[in-house]
């Protein structure tokens, strides 16, 4: 994450990895990437880190449409494949949700009794 976080970020550049002495797109740069997962003891590679990036999105309740677009998708179907990991983590915030309801009528109980 480090790695990525440090990567210069040019306005004028659509590009996410872009060479620092030329300020072009790096061709290849997944000999870094992989020299930096190494260092660290992970395996990823490049499509890991854009499935990462399109369930954030949808996680976040970017719409669908929105980030086919942003991902480059052709199909909707190929978008939608990341769906599957929004309900469990949709299902997941209902419960966390529940739970923090369930904690603050308990408190309130509590402090009605108190008084």
């Amino acid at each position: 994450m480090g790695w990525l976080q440090g990567l210069v970020r040019y306005v004028h550049c659509p590009y996410v990895f872009v060479s620092p002495t030329t300020q072009t797109r790096w061709v290849n740069p997944y000999k870094q990437l992989k020299r930096a997962c190494k260092k660290v003891g992970i395996e990823i590679g490049f499509h890991d880190l854009r499935r990462f990036r399109c369930t954030q999105w949808l996680m976040s309740g970017v719409d669908v449409r929105t980030v086919q677009e942003l991902m480059g998708h052709s199909d909707v179907q190929t978008t939608m494949r990341y769906a599957g990991y929004v309900s469990s983590h949709a299902i997941s915030s209902i419960c966390e949700a529940q739970r923090a309801e369930e904690t603050k009528a308990t408190q309130e109980e509590n402090r009605r009794q108190q008084n």
